[in-house]
């Protein structure tokens, strides 16, 4: 599914594909997810904002494949979402 961004798609599967084959690849370090997001039009109604059902789907989604690839073996130990602070850094 394309995210808002003409050039980012959403792809949860692939979070477990890369966690998994890091696991594979290179022994099972421990692994820290330090960065994990979606971009939105902006244009947000009230409501659309304060329900932001698009972007709980999109974790829900994104985190289920984290926990499936943890359940399979890989060293998971941090997890950090993406928000618009992160670009204030």
């Amino acid at each position: 599914m394309q995210a808002h961004s003409e050039w980012l798609y959403e792809v949860p599967w692939g979070m477990y594909k890369v966690v998994t084959y890091v696991k594979e690849r290179y022994g099972n370090p421990n692994i820290i997810l330090s960065e994990n997001g979606m971009d939105d039009p902006g244009n947000l109604t009230f409501p659309e904002s304060l329900y932001d059902s698009n972007r709980v789907n999109f974790y829900r989604s994104y985190l289920k494949e984290l926990k499936r690839a943890m359940d399979d073996g890989a060293n998971v130990s941090g997890y950090f979402a993406w928000s618009i602070l992160d670009n204030f850094e």
